[in-house]
């Protein structure tokens, strides 16, 4: 990615980069984690990420230049640390020998602008000319991501939320149950023994019963409308 974007072709400025990107990532994991010990359940912990993602970019120094932001939001810049990474990052490409000269393609900054071309460039967008705002970001980095494991840590041991009830229902189904049943013992290959089971017959008798139906009557409704019912048995 550093290569795609053309910037420029120096080990110190790529590896800075490289420095500057992960201290940034390791910043990000940790505020992270804290809203995710700090909400109750996932309802809250996303629509608080979405939140401070839009904080973040909004305050960066990119999208609004610190020159054009109001005075009751500066604070938003200067604490966000995507704000500092940016910082670190443009500084690291700016004042790399290639753009601290007074011509650049063709124009004469030093003329115009009374600067070289890296510097002037960096004040367009508000930021510092200096390289050591490269380290100052770094450390700001370093600091926010253990600021953020500290938060993370206190939100573990001090703020615990009750997990969800789960009611388990088991419904034993009588049709299963083989209690009951016993297993039987296996007959022998070698037995050969006659077995006679004598079952004691009964009888039972039953009376006579005549049956006899008076005035029976059955009757369907006609399909034709209008028609009276028809008669089937009367």
């Amino acid at each position: 990615m550093y290569w795609m974007n053309a910037f420029t072709a120096s080990a110190g400025a790529f590896f800075i980069y490289l420095l500057i990107l992960y201290l940034t990532d390791l910043s990000f994991a940790s505020w992270f984690f804290f809203l995710a010990v700090a909400s109750p359940d996932l309802h809250v912990a996303k629509p608080l990420s979405m939140m401070s993602i839009l904080i973040y970019v909004l305050f960066a120094g990119f999208v609004i230049s610190p020159a054009l932001m109001p005075d009751y939001f500066i604070w938003l810049y200067w604490i966000n640390p995507l704000a500092w990474s940016v910082r670190a990052v443009t500084i690291n490409q700016y004042s790399a020998p290639e753009f601290q000269q007074d011509s650049y393609n063709g124009n004469n900054y030093r003329q115009l602008k009374n600067d070289t071309m890296g510097n002037y460039m960096l004040k367009i967008f508000g930021l510092q000319t200096e390289r050591v705002w490269i380290w100052y970001g770094a450390l700001y980095l370093a600091g926010s991501y253990f600021f953020f494991l500290g938060l993370s840590y206190l939100a573990l041991e001090y703020k615990r939320y009750d997990g969800p009830e789960n009611v388990s229902v088991t419904v034993d189904d009588e049709d299963t149950d083989n209690s009951h049943y016993v297993k039987a013992p296996k007959t022998p290959t070698n037995a050969n023994t006659d077995v006679t089971v004598h079952v004691a017959g009964s009888s039972t008798s039953s009376p006579q019963v005549t049956l006899a139906f008076k005035d029976l009557w059955y009757s369907v409704p006609n399909p034709t409308k209008g028609e009276p019912d028809l008669q089937l048995l009367k």
